[in-house]
């Protein structure tokens, strides 16, 4: 696991702290919670009903770090109400010593933490009296209205960055995909969503139109040539996905255009008439995304498929 040192807000905080004023000593409350106020903050007090937004790690005895706020995003929201957070040795005890801008060390034994705050089983990896080192920072105090509107432009912040972040990842996706055609001397083309596809074999000319239901076979490949699935009973066996009691006799059928296949598909079928074959080329947000699917589709995965469109109906 990564060590405090790399990522945590408040080393260096405590660092200034230690060096400025010199060693501080942990003080023990009367329920044996031993803490150390590294940092005073405003003096500013929640009130009930009031949003703290903490910045939180926790490590264990060898500063391993079991949690991170700045992993999951930064700070998290604590509702507070003084009267159910007890006196109890752990976290909640800690809350109440919370204002804003404060940063405090807490150090619970792990068994007390589990129990208390956690609310699960200790497990058995983790001694019982071996202490959990919690850093706590207050970076505000939020009323009900204010959090709100809080919570509103971090929406908008998260909206903003999965949107670049996907505008990234379609660049990244389209080189792989004309890397991959220029490496195997492939001549595609591609649709304005950015899906790439071949034609191999031309069919009767009928289009299927959205709402169609329509038939198809179709064979499932990452670029690499890892085979993922198949409806074709011989591609199946030969790439290792073959499923006993499947029915390869009969081909998969879905609405064209509803949404209930990849958008790849819906967009890639549409383009072929009744009885043509073709390779589709997909990349990742026309695909299953960040996500992924199953065990061989990776997150943000390019992936080809073969497939005939057997009939419209």
């Amino acid at each position: 696991m990564k060590r405090l040192k790399q990522y945590s807000f408040i080393i260096g905080l405590l660092a200034l702290v230690m060096t400025a004023c010199g060693q501080k000593e942990f003080t023990t409350t009367d329920t044996g919670l031993e803490y150390l106020k590294v940092k005073e903050g405003s003096g500013e007090k929640p009130n009930d009903g009031d949003f703290l937004l903490l910045n939180v790690s926790y490590t264990d005895v060898n500063d391993n770090v079991m949690f991170s706020s700045a992993e999951r995003g930064g700070a998290l929201p604590l509702n507070y109400v003084d009267s159910v957070f007890a006196n109890n040795g752990s976290l909640e005890e800690g809350f109440k010593m919370c204002n804003k801008g404060d940063s405090l060390i807490l150090k619970i034994p792990a068994n007390v933490i589990f129990e208390e705050s956690f609310k699960r089983p200790l497990p058995d990896t983790i001694p019982a009296e071996s202490i959990i080192t919690v850093y706590l920072g207050v970076q505000d105090i939020l009323d009900q209205e204010q959090f709100q509107a809080y919570r509103m432009e971090q929406g908008q912040k998260a909206k903003a960055k999965a949107a670049e972040e996907a505008k990234e990842q379609i660049a990244k996706d389209a080189k792989i995909i004309e890397d991959h055609l220029i490496e195997k001397g492939i001549e595609a083309q591609s649709t304005p969503e950015g899906l790439y596809y071949v034609i191999t074999q031309e069919g009767n000319g009928v289009v299927p139109e959205n709402g169609n239901t329509v038939i198809v076979n179709y064979t499932g490949k990452l670029l690499d040539g890892t085979m993922f699935d198949s409806s074709v009973e011989e591609d199946a066996k030969a790439g290792g996905v073959y499923t006993e009691g499947r029915d390869y006799n009969k081909p998969f059928d879905f609405p064209l255009g509803q949404g209930r296949v990849i958008k790849g598909w819906d967009i890639g079928v549409a383009l072929l008439s009744k009885g043509a074959k073709a390779t589709l080329y997909i990349p990742s947000n026309l695909a299953y995304g960040a996500r992924g699917a199953g065990a061989k589709i990776g997150p943000n995965a390019v992936l080809m498929f073969d497939v005939e469109l057997v009939d419209i109906k």
